[in-house]
């Protein structure tokens, strides 16, 4: 597992993409870096950035798909994902979630304009989320505009439940969630997701990483930088 107190956060991940790619194709088999939601009123570039903007509440912005069904073998078998997300918050209050779904169950954790992260438990929807659940707020630290966090899921062997650790790569700051339910990884492989609380909120995707047992994605070859301090 990524060692998420110390070091580069997107060191051990096993691709890198800015936010230009995605949804763009990559290489001569034109594979694409994920697909968008449907309501989605503004998808731009701005640099290497992408910058996305929701119509409605709990808008699917974007997903990607980190393998198919068989990178776990057995219902019993460990697994893990990793996602990393460095944004920067062109309105005030855009609070980002990201996390992993089966295609069912979805969950994930929402980084709020505060100091905390909510554990966001619900349903997959190839348009927007309805979550069952926000819970147990967790203190992560906080910058105002420049974002940049990771995510680490893990499910043990045995068929336990799963744990997730967020990082805030800027302030160094971790919390961890555990009793996680378990995603049908061996029938119906994992995706990584974003979305938006609220319409209208402006999100200035800089990179996304994706790393762990179950992610079969395309290496970059020339990967953003690792994010530094904030502005």
């Amino acid at each position: 597992a990524p060692d998420l107190g110390q070091g580069d956060p997107l060191a051990a991940l096993s691709a890198v993409y800015s936010g230009a790619q995605l949804g763009e194709p990559l290489g001569a088999g034109g594979a694409r870096v994920g697909a968008f939601g449907p309501y989605i009123e503004r998808n731009a570039l701005n640099g290497s950035a992408r910058v996305l903007s929701p119509a409605v509440v709990g808008a699917l912005l974007w997903s990607m798909e980190l393998a198919m069904p068989g990178c776990v073998t057995g219902s019993d078998d460990a697994y893990s994902v990793t996602i990393s997300v460095s944004w920067r918050k062109a309105t005030p209050d855009a609070d980002l979630t990201m996390g992993v779904s089966d295609g069912t169950a979805i969950v994930g954790l929402m980084k709020t304009d505060a100091t905390d992260a909510l554990l966001y438990i619900g349903g997959w929807g190839d348009e927007y989320f309805e979550p069952y659940k926000y819970c147990c707020a967790k203190h992560v630290g906080a910058h105002a505009h420049e974002e940049s966090v990771t995510l680490h899921f893990e499910w043990p062997a045995g068929g336990g439940k799963g744990a997730v650790t967020m990082r805030n790569n800027y302030g160094g700051q971790s919390a961890t969630w555990r009793h996680l339910t378990r995603l049908d990884a061996a029938s119906g492989g994992l995706r990584v997701w974003l979305t938006a609380e609220q319409p209208h909120e402006v999100y200035e995707l800089q990179s996304v990483a994706v790393g762990g047992s179950c992610a079969d994605a395309v290496v970059v070859a020339s990967p953003p930088p690792s994010p530094g301090a904030p502005p």
